[in-house]
């Protein structure tokens, strides 16, 4: 079965750490279908050119994007640690974490400090909402009722997938995940909505982020990543702290702290530790166009709970995933991966630019304590094609700038002065001279992962990516030389 068979466009499967296959799901849309296999062509076309040094929609300059954490709050002593008395959540230290690794990709992060209405924020950055009394009615089950947030937490959809269990989804609670966005988030692309929330209504998805592409052919209103505070981990050095005051958060308490019968793996896993908001770094790689290094067919994950190898590009998801159940492991070699990160296997790790350990890319869900998490080249190269997106326009045949273009140019009110440093990390994209100051054995990896890569999928987009490895090729040439 091909990933794209084993996906359900109205259902999370039961497996799932967050919403992505979601993205590739909307391939169906009624109103306007998604062609990723074109937006993959033009990603990596406009890579390719820059690297020949030919025009390209590339943005090689620094960005800087504006940013504000709405906190979904059923209690406000979960970002109070002194129960009350002044609030602690750090955005300060959530914005440093996020900014050294976003560094690479000369993009810096700085707090909103005014609201959508243009009110002043008391805290830059920061936009606390009481959702004591969140709640919907709809129906579950065939019967009318009230689902509240403080009782189960968010739902990204309403339906769950569990193959081994029934051969269709099955409904669940919680207040849904459209809703949230309708009423707290602010509809605008001029900003990233992060809305940090108590808890996932099923306890095993810890994040729900956007792909720019379907953002733009949708028309969706705003960029909106949404994650459970737990899955920030470092509670001390972000500043908040679940309580026992309503069922969800006791729910997430009794996991974190491990009280027999009630641990869930998710939780305890992102919730305790110092990893530096891994969840959240991997939701802005989707916001800016990469693929989740994790690729599976989910019949196999619900079924035989392991899938077959992993991926640690974003190549082949999006060109040929209506074909292949898998696309291809790091090393190609075949091995078993697993998808929950806790009863994680071997690594992909090749341990060069591009293949870089699982545990140290962003893409993925292993986190590492303390861990300084890198974006490869090639990821560096398409974050930045991702902010120079352009389409044409069918009838005018005119060309226009993609969400992420104007995002890139946003002129929100922010502290841009912000003291996190932008471009002071490894920067691999100026120009092909960059990769020149790489090591001949790292760019020979680099080639030879190319390579590998043209050998497995044999799609329109290999020309371009044979002009990539021709590129790094030269460069071996003359390191050896």
């Amino acid at each position: 079965m091909s990933i794209y068979r084993s996906l359900n466009k109205e259902a999370l499967s039961h497996k799932s750490m967050d919403g992505w296959h979601l993205n590739l799901a909307a391939t169906d849309a009624k109103n306007k279908p998604l062609n990723f296999p074109m937006y993959e062509d033009s990603i990596t076309n406009s890579i390719a050119s820059y690297l020949e040094g030919l025009p390209s929609d590339l943005v090689s300059n620094s960005v800087t994007i504006p940013i504000v954490f709405h906190l979904i709050l059923d209690d406000t002593e979960i970002i109070s640690l002194d129960k009350g008395y002044q609030i602690t959540f750090n955005v300060t230290n959530l914005l440093q974490d996020i900014n050294n690794v976003f560094e690479q990709a000369q993009i810096k992060f700085v707090p909103a400090k005014r609201n959508e209405k243009g009110e002043l924020l008391k805290m830059a950055g920061v936009n606390i909402i009481d959702a004591k009394n969140l709640f919907e009615y709809r129906q579950v089950s065939g019967a009318g009722s009230i689902r509240k947030y403080s009782d189960e937490g968010v739902s990204i959809t309403n339906l769950i997938y569990n193959r081994n269990v029934s051969l269709g989804p099955t409904e669940r609670g919680g207040y849904s995940y459209k809703s949230l966005l309708h009423t707290h988030s602010w509809d605008s692309k001029s900003i990233i909505n992060i809305l940090l929330i108590n808890k996932f209504e099923n306890n095993k998805t810890v994040l729900m982020a956007p792909n720019p592409y379907k953002v733009d052919m949708l028309n969706e209103e705003s960029f909106d990543i949404v994650l459970p505070f737990f899955a920030l981990g470092s509670p001390q050095r972000y500043g908040y702290s679940y309580t026992k005051k309503t069922p969800a958060q006791l729910e997430v308490y009794n996991s974190l702290n491990g009280f027999t019968g009630t641990a869930n793996t998710s939780i305890a896993y992102f919730g305790i530790g110092h990893h530096s908001a891994k969840p959240l770094l991997k939701g802005l790689g989707h916001l800016f166009g990469l693929a989740s290094s994790n690729v599976f067919d989910l019949h196999l994950v619900e079924t035989e709970s392991n899938y077959s190898d992993s991926s640690c590009n974003n190549y082949c998801i999006y060109s040929d995933y209506r074909n292949k159940s898998y696309c291809g492991s790091c090393d190609n070699l075949d091995t078993n991966k697993y998808y929950e990160p806790w009863v994680k296997g071997s690594d992909c790790d090749n341990g060069d630019d591009i293949f870089i350990s699982l545990s140290e890319n962003i893409m993925s869900y292993y986190k590492t304590d303390n861990a300084k998490y890198k974006l490869s080249t090639a990821q560096i190269l398409r974050i930045k094609a991702n902010l120079g997106l352009k389409y044409i326009d069918e009838e005018t045949q005119i060309p226009f700038q993609g969400s992420l273009s104007k995002l890139s140019q946003s002129s929100w009110p922010s502290d841009r002065n912000y003291n996190t440093p932008v471009g002071v990390g490894r920067d691999a994209v100026n120009s092909c001279e960059e990769f020149r100051t790489s090591s001949p054995a790292a760019v020979s990896r680099m080639s030879q992962g190319l390579n590998n890569y043209s050998a497995l999928n044999n799609n329109s987009s290999n020309f371009n990516f044979i002009k990539i490895v021709n590129c790094i090729k030269t460069i071996t040439e003359k390191n050896n030389g």
